[in-house]
Parts: C-alpha cells; sequence; structure tokens
C-alpha cells in the first residue's frame, strides 16, 4: 500500500513536468560529470557570419561569397558538403551557384518548415544541382536545450542522416531500425574544440583547401542574434545551430548518440521503486531502511555516470525521487504503525498496573524530573502536591539502608552494565513507617545509545515480605528460643571458615553444650517447664555473650556457639567454664527452682578444616567425651579422637563397595534374587489426605551391612553426599526405582497411575549431564516420564546459581514431574519460587509434627499450603503420624501426605501384595496409629 502511494505521487509529479525537469538537470550534471571528449574529426565546420536574413531565417547574405567559397571547398575535395542554409528565395546569383554545387558529388541542402506547417525547401535550381535535401527540424527544451533531433518529418530524413549517407556513398537513405526513434544529442563538448573554419579565413587564403579532404563540410550561420543555441557546455554563450548538425552527423557517423531505456524498463523501475520495494522493507526498522536507501540511491547514481561514460542515459532523478518517496511513505507508515502500537502498548501497561495495583513513575533524564502517578503517592499516604517531581522527592523517602544500592541499581542499569532493572527497597510512609517496594524500569535511548528517559512502575511488597521472613525465620530461627538454628549456625560457621583461609591469624573456636539429664526436667516437671527452662538457658546464654558471638538451638537440648577473633586457644576453654558457672546457678521455673549442669565440647579451628560439618563433628565428638568423663565438664577436640573418625572412614569405604557391587550386580540381580545385595530400595506410600487412595511411592534407600545389620539413611547417606559417592548411589537408586515402577505397571495395568518420587541429591542436580541420563535412564527401563516424579531440596535449588531454571524446565520438557522435598528448612526466596516449574512442595516433617504444639507451626503450615496453591502446586505433608495431623492438614486443603499414620517403607514384596489386594477403583492402604 505504501509503495503504491509512492507510485501515485511519483505519477503526480511527472505529469506535472517535475520528473522532466529533474532528469534534465540531471542530463546536463552528466556531461559535466563526464568532461569533454574529442568531437568527430570526419566533421569540420565553416562559420558564415552574415546579419541579412529573412524574417523566416532564410539565408540573405551574398551568394557570391558562397559561390567563392564552394570553388575553394572543391579544390580540397571534401566528401559531401553541408549547406545548413535555407536558400528558398530566388537571387540572380542562383545560376552561378547551381554550377559552383555542382563541382561536388554529394551536396546536401537544407529544408524546413514555418510555424504555420507550410514547407520552406531550397529553389528549384539548387534542389537540381543538390545530391539530397534534409531537414533541420528542431526540439527545443523549455530551458532552452536542444537534447534530441527528430531523425524524419513528413517522410524527410533530416539533415544529419543525409549527411551521413552521403559521405556512406547510399543515395537510397534507408534509416536503421534505432534511427526510427529520436537522436539523442551526445554533445562531444563545448563548440570552439570542433574542427571550424570561418568563411573570411577561407576566402582569404588563410586556410588552405586540403584540409577538407575527405571530410563532411558543414557551411552554417554563426551571427550571435541568429540561430543561437545552448548546450551542456555552451550556455552562457550560447553557440549556433550549426554545432548542432555537426554533433548529431557525428553521433551518427561513431554511432555513440546517447541511449535511452525503452517504456517497458521504465515501468519496470516504476514498480520495482514503489510497490516492490515497499513489499521489501516495509517491516524495517527506521535506520536500517534510510541506510539502505542511502545506501540504494548511491549505487543507483553511481550506475547512471558509469553507462553515461558508455554513451547509456538512464533515468537517475525520476528513480531516485520514487526511492524517497517510497522511503518516506514506509517511514511513515512504520512511524504510525509503532505509534499505534506504543499506545496500544501504554493503554495495556497502564491497565496492567492499574490492575496490579501500582504506581507509575516517569523521569525525564534531560530535565531530572520525575511524573510520579496518583496511584504512586497514595502508596505513600500522599495527596496532591506532597510529591514533587524532584528525584529527592524519592530518594528522600528510600530507607538509609537501601538508598546507596538502589542508586546504583539504577546507575548501573543507565549505563548498561545490566540488562534489567528491577530493585526491592523499603520506602517512608506518611505515617512514618516503611514499605516495602518492588521497582521495575526501563530506559529509552537515543540513536547514540544515550538514555533521555526511563520509566516504571512500583509496587508494594510489603505483605510478601512479611511473608518471606515469616519462612525464612522459620527455616533459620528456633521457634521455642527465638536463637538461630543450626542452619543459620552452619552459614556463619562457613563465613567463618572462609575467613580464617583469607587470614591466618583468624582464630574461632565453636562450643557446643548439651544439658546433663534433661531428660529428668521433662519426665519430672513436665515438657513445659522443659520448654521453660530451654527458654531461660537461651535468655541466660544471649546476655553472657556480645553481639559478634553466635549462638543458636542445635536441636533438643544442644546449644552452640561461634566464638570469633580468640586470641589464644584457652580463652574457649575459660569461656566455657564461665557457661558452666552462670548456667550452675539456679531457675526460677512456675515456683520450681532447677539447677542444671552442662557437658561442653570444644573445636578449635584449623587449616583442616574446611566443612562447617567436619567443626562441629569434632565438638559433638569432644561433647561426648566430656560427658564420658562424668558430664558437667569441658572438653577440647583431641586428633586422638579420630578412633571414631576411622570407624566412619571404614564406614564409607564399606559404602563404596557396596555401591560398586551393586552397579557390577544391577542386571544379575531379578535372576539372582538378593544373595549379593547389600543395598536396597523400600517404598513409602503417598496416600491422598481424604481418601487414602496410593498415588504413588517414595523411594527410599536401605543398608543391610555384612557385620552391623540393618542400617537407616542417616547412617550413610550424609556421608554419601560428604563423599561424593551419592553421584553413583543416586544414579543406583533412580534406575532401580524406575525399573520398580515399571514391573509394577506392567503386573499391574488396571491400577490407576502411579508415581515414583526419588530424591535427587544437590551434587546430582549440579551435574552438566543429568537431563541426557535421567533421559537415558528412563528410554532404559521403559517408564514412562509421567511416572517420575524428582525431589529436590530447597537449598539445591537455591546453591545451583542462575542455571536451575534451565535445568528445572528441561526436566520438565521430558514430562518428568519436579517437588522441592523439606520445604520451609531452606531458605528460598518467593521471588525466584515463582520462576521455578514446580508441581509440588513437601512440607517438612518438622513442621508437621509441630502442629498439635502450638498456633505458630500451624499457621506456618498453613501459609506454605496457601503460597503452594498461589503458585499454581499441590501439597504433600511428610512425617504424618496422628489422626489429628491429617484432620488439620485436610482442613488447610493439603491434598496428599505419607508417614506411620499410613505406612512405614516398606519392601519390594510387600508393595507388590499391596498391590495386589488393589482393584482398579480401590487402591488405598489401612490407616495405622504411630507405634
Amino acid at each position: 500500500m505504501a509503495g503504491l502511494l509512492a507510485l501515485l505521487l511519483m505519477l503526480g509529479l511527472l505529469q506535472l513536468g517535475i520528473g522532466d525537469s529533474l532528469e534534465n538537470l540531471t542530463y546536463d550534471t552528466l556531461f559535466q560529470l563526464r568532461g569533454s571528449v574529442p568531437w568527430s574529426s570526419d566533421v569540420v565546420v565553416v562559420e558564415i557570419d552574415e546579419s541579412r536574413t529573412s524574417t523566416e531565417g532564410q539565408f540573405m547574405g551574398s551568394r557570391d561569397r558562397l559561390v567563392g567559397l564552394l570553388n575553394i571547398l572543391a579544390q580540397g575535395k571534401p566528401s559531401v558538403v553541408v549547406l545548413d542554409l535555407l536558400l528558398s528565395e530566388s537571387t540572380p546569383s542562383d545560376g552561378e551557384l547551381a554550377k559552383a554545387m555542382g563541382q561536388f558529388n554529394r551536396m546536401v541542402l537544407a529544408q524546413s518548415w514555418d510555424e504555420t506547417g507550410a514547407q520552406i525547401p531550397p529553389t528549384s535550381k539548387l534542389r537540381e544541382a543538390a545530391w539530397a535535401i534534409g531537414h533541420t527540424e528542431q526540439q527545443r527544451e523549455l530551458d532552452g536545450l536542444v537534447r534530441k533531433i527528430p531523425l524524419k518529418r513528413n517522410g524527410l530524413p533530416a539533415l544529419s542522416v543525409v549527411a551521413m549517407s552521403a559521405h556512406q556513398g547510399d543515395r537510397s537513405l534507408q534509416l536503421p531500425d534505432r534511427l526510427n526513434r529520436p537522436l539523442w544529442i551526445n554533445w562531444a563538448g563545448p563548440a570552439d574544440m570542433a574542427p571550424h573554419y570561418s568563411l573570411l579565413d577561407i576566402l582569404s587564403g588563410k586556410v588552405s583547401p586540403e584540409v577538407f579532404a575527405n571530410r563532411i563540410v558543414v557551411l552554417g550561420l554563426t551571427t550571435p542574434t541568429l540561430d543561437a543555441l545552448q548546450t551542456p557546455f555552451d550556455r552562457d554563450p550560447p553557440t549556433s545551430g550549426v554545432y548542432l548538425q555537426a554533433a548529431a552527423i557525428g553521433n551518427l557517423l561513431q554511432n555513440d548518440d546517447l541511449k535511452r531505456l525503452g517504456a517497458g524498463w521504465i515501468v519496470l523501475i516504476l514498480l520495482l521503486g514503489g510497490p516492490g520495494l515497499s513489499c521489501l522493507v516495509s517491516r524495517w526498522r527506521v535506520e536500517r531502511l534510510l541506510s539502505f536507501w542511502a545506501a540504494l540511491c548511491l549505487s543507483w547514481g553511481l550506475l547512471g555516470i558509469f553507462l553515461f561514460h558508455w554513451d547509456y542515459w538512464i533515468p537517475i532523478a525520476m528513480p531516485l525521487l520514487l526511492l524517497t518517496l517510497t522511503t518516506a511513505v514506509v517511514t511513515l507508515k512504520e512511524q504510525l504503525r509503532v505509534n499505534s502500537l506504543l499506545r496500544q502498548s501504554e493503554e495495556r501497561y497502564a491497565l496492567a498496573v492499574q490492575g496490579s495495583n501500582g504506581g507509575l513513575w516517569d523521569w525525564n533524564l534531560q530535565t531530572n524530573t520525575i511524573f510520579f502517578s496518583q496511584r504512586w503517592k497514595e502508596m505513600l499516604g500522599e495527596e496532591g502536591d506532597g510529591v514533587d517531581d524532584r528525584p529527592e522527592s524519592w530518594y528522600e523517602r528510600v530507607h538509609p539502608d537501601d538508598l546507596a544500592p538502589l542508586q546504583a541499581s539504577i546507575q548501573d542499569y543507565l549505563e548498561g552494565r545490566r540488562s534489567e532493572f528491577e530493585n526491592e527497597h523499603r520506602l517512608r510512609h506518611r505515617d512514618g513507617s516503611y514499605r516495602w517496594m518492588l521497582c521495575r524500569g526501563v530506559v529509552v535511548r537515543d540513536r547514540h545509545g544515550n538514555p533521555y528517559r526511563m520509566a516504571g512502575s512500583q509496587l508494594d511488597i510489603t505483605a510478601r515480605k512479611a511473608v518471606e521472613e515469616q519462612l525464612w525465620r522459620s527455616a533459620y530461627y528456633d521457634d521455642l528460643t527465638g536463637l538461630p538454628n543450626r542452619a543459620f549456625f552452619l552459614d556463619r560457621l562457613k563465613r567463618a571458615i572462609v575467613a580464617a583461609e583469607k587470614n591466618a591469624l583468624y582464630v574461632y573456636a565453636v562450643l557446643l553444650m548439651d544439658v546433663d539429664r534433661f531428660q529428668v526436667v521433662n519426665n519430672s516437671l513436665g515438657n513445659d517447664i522443659g520448654d521453660q527452662l530451654l527458654v531461660a538457658i537461651a535468655r541466660r546464654l544471649k546476655g553472657f555473650f556480645n553481639l559478634e558471638s553466635v549462638i543458636a538451638r542445635r536441636s533438643g537440648d544442644e546449644f552452640i556457639v561461634l566464638l570469633e577473633n580468640v586470641e589464644h586457644p584457652g580463652d574457649a576453654t575459660r569461656t566455657a567454664e564461665q557457661i558452666q558457672q552462670i548456667l550452675s546457678l539456679p531457675f526460677h521455673l512456675d515456683e520450681h527452682e532447677v539447677y542444671i549442669t552442662v557437658s561442653i565440647g570444644i573445636a578449635i579451628s584449623s587449616t583442616r578444616h574446611k566443612n562447617p560439618e567436619h567443626l562441629l563433628q569434632d565438638a559433638d565428638t569432644a561433647m561426648y567425651r566430656a560427658k564420658a568423663k562424668g558430664k558437667a565438664r569441658c572438653q577440647v577436640f583431641d586428633p586422638d579422637m579420630h578412633s571414631r573418625m576411622l570407624a566412619r572412614l571404614k564406614l564409607e569405604n564399606d559404602l563404596r563397595r557396596a555401591i560398586s557391587h551393586e552397579h557390577r550386580w544391577v542386571e544379575d540381580l531379578e535372576e539372582e534374587g538378593n544373595q549379593h545385595q547389600e543395598l536396597m530400595l523400600y517404598y513409602q506410600p503417598i496416600v491422598n489426605l481424604a481418601t487414602s487412595r496410593i498415588l504413588g511411592f517414595e523411594s527410599l534407600a536401605r543398608w543391610h551391612h555384612p557385620t552391623m545389620g540393618f542400617l537407616p539413611p542417616s547412617r550413610f547417606i550424609t556421608m554419601a553426599e560428604e563423599t561424593g559417592l551419592i553421584i553413583p548411589l543416586g544414579w543406583w537408586i533412580l534406575r532401580q526405582s524406575c525399573r520398580q515402577m515399571q514391573v509394577w505397571k506392567n503386573q499391574y495395568p488396571d491400577l490407576p497411575p502411579l508415581t515414583i518420587s526419588v530424591n535427587l541429591a544437590s551434587r546430582q542436580f549440579s551435574l552438566p549431564n543429568l537431563t541426557h541420563e535421567i533421559q537415558s535412564i528412563l528410554e532404559e527401563t521403559g517408564l514412562p516420564p509421567s511416572c517420575l516424579k524428582l525431589e529436590i531440596t530447597e537449598g539445591t535449588i537455591m546453591d545451583t546459581g542462575q542455571g536451575v531454571i534451565n535445568v528445572l524446565n528441561q526436566l520438565r520438557s521430558l514430562g518428568i514431574q519436579l517437588s522441592i522435598d523439606d520445604f520451609g528448612t531452606g531458605y528460598s526466596s518467593l521471588s525466584y519460587l515463582s520462576r521455578f516449574p514446580i508441581n509440588t512442595l513437601k512440607i517438612d516433617r518438622s513442621f508437621v509434627s509441630k502442629m498439635d504444639l502450638g498456633q505458630d507451626s500451624a499457621e506456618i503450615v498453613r501459609t506454605i499450603v496457601t503460597l503452594a496453591h498461589n503458585l499454581g502446586m499441590d501439597v504433600t505433608a511428610e512425617g504424618v503420624e496422628t489422626e489429628e495431623q491429617r484432620r488439620y492438614l485436610l482442613e488447610m486443603a493439603c491434598e496428599s501426605g505419607q508417614g506411620y499414620y499410613f505406612a512405614k517403607p516398606l519392601d519390594t514384596d510387600t508393595v507388590s501384595e499391596l498391590l495386589q489386594q488393589c482393584s482398579p477403583l480401590d487402591c488405598s492402604v489401612q490407616r495405622q496409629s504411630k507405634g
């Protein structure tokens, strides 16, 4: 449509004559660019300067002088003599002139027409003496230039055609096909460069007649006031018309007249430059379109100049004008389209922001002013002019701790160091409180890449932050004492290890304390008094240590302390003794006076400590050594205590051997039974909480040690994770689980679809070939991907880095289901959680077990269930052990659960018997009570 409109505009300009005027300008320009070339040496001009002419332009000068000129020319024996003079009026000298003309074999005379169209032929005597007659008709343009001449009029050939034919001795005067069209004059250069002589010089004998031998001699008037002719080289002053004939004759002789394109080519150029070009560039960016237009115009102009040197004159101005019109129309159309899309986008964005209850801001970076929408102001309790358009009005309300990061984030985005701008910060409300805001924005840059505008939105995320804070505190703080928990302590201990690696003078210590005979207090005074005692111990410890020390509750009645910047190992022992002293003072709890003692294990940092768990193990070893010595003691870890570590190393080697054995015999287990099998899988049913229908099983590894007997996962899984054995063990578990589930599907094809849940270790999740390996196992075992659910902990997902989403999406693309295991014990951010393609959240058993102990735990479980449903996930509760827990979970809309209330982990044969008893309509477990 744009190209057609440009074509119509172009045709309108052509109709107005603008196109021809522009082409005439290019005609003159091309000659100037090309420069002068030699005139034809076969043509010589004899200038006759006479002022006496008739009103019709006839030659009225002395024909006696003309006779004398011809007599002299006859001596040189020219090839052709052309009289570019109108000799239609008889004079007494015509007889002598005719006789003089008879000396030449080829004498050509001129004929023309007057304004009424009447002929102006030579006199009869002169016609009889002439070899032939040609017309001198010209076609002057509006600017006075003669660019072409007709080669035939009323059957009479042009004077130049007759002269050429006479020179070639062809009296038939048959025109070639190309001469049926006008002759476009190819001017060689200025007229004074053409071979020419004056009449007076010839008559006076200054010119030898031999210079005219075998040449075409053109005689014509050169009086300035008569027959003036403008050429691209002769405009001011002009030259004479006789040089037009000389140029035309030279063009015909040398076949170097200008060749023009036919009508078909012109139509093709119009179609390609209009509709064709618009179809090609209709969706191009403006910068690319303008570059293409400039390149196309330059190329066409250079092509025109090149072809002109080879006597081809193609249109230049008209195609360039068409290209410009097409580009302008396409650009305008595209700009209108972009503006329309921009308006629609802005409307959609405004509606989206309005729907999300967010505020808008628009920052003019050139004037350094910001527009804040009314909703933006309302979010801070402001109205009217309460917020002006200065950036300081925004920055002044930002929390001091968040201001520098916000400004740095904006600066990094504007300078291109970040690909997007998104920042969470606190803004001060009019009531003095701070509200959490999520701010997003985009920048607009000019053609040089400089930012001149930045706009975005602001959402109030205070409620979300509160939920995150609650989840974070539940994950990192102990609900009873308010102290940091083990996860928090391990994080701080990890930082201390890193600091010690960087600074050899930095020494720290871990104090692990256990309340001696705490169970006696619980059994004698009750759990409530026991809880109050733990709270009192925590309060007393917090009052004793400074803020630099980290105090945490490890579990039960165990507390751990991180002492930093220990100047001497003896300082840690003295601190432990002081702890024993302050805790030996009585505790007054509900009219009960309680006395306690504590056993403390001390581990001093050393270069061999690379893992927080190792340091805790050393402290744990020392603490149990203190208890073994009689309780109420302090014990510093001694390397001689490594006997336990040696036992652990032996257990590690046994596990390595067992895993290797299982991989070696994995294909032969079905044939040889379990005689070689140490590692085995148990399967705990996952059931629908409402109907008790079996939805699937979680695969759990068990180890039948040759000497130590049956070992639960707690004895070897952590060790496998620390040593890297979890990778081959994990693949074995996954392969065996998929194979066994496929066996059950084949044995009981009529049962509803069941899923097998398999834990994926963090080290497995970091493998580059994770997706390929899992896909290979599914293909090997034949298990449909939809029947497999991989369980991944929060810590695994958050520690894997930015590539975690890609890995999860790859797994989901295979059709595999995903769940986050032990949710609530890690540290996942809700903003990240919403991006993960997770199917299921599994509530950790620690939350489920405490639901009936207090309202806080139940509310945490309810929050997790609501969060999962809002994110489109279902929920599975772990560790369901009582009917009351099941009922609580059902009230919270939790879909499924697992635990001893339904079934303990079952071996393969027991599961097969269970499934054999199922029917297509009823496949449930018989509920059990704990214990």
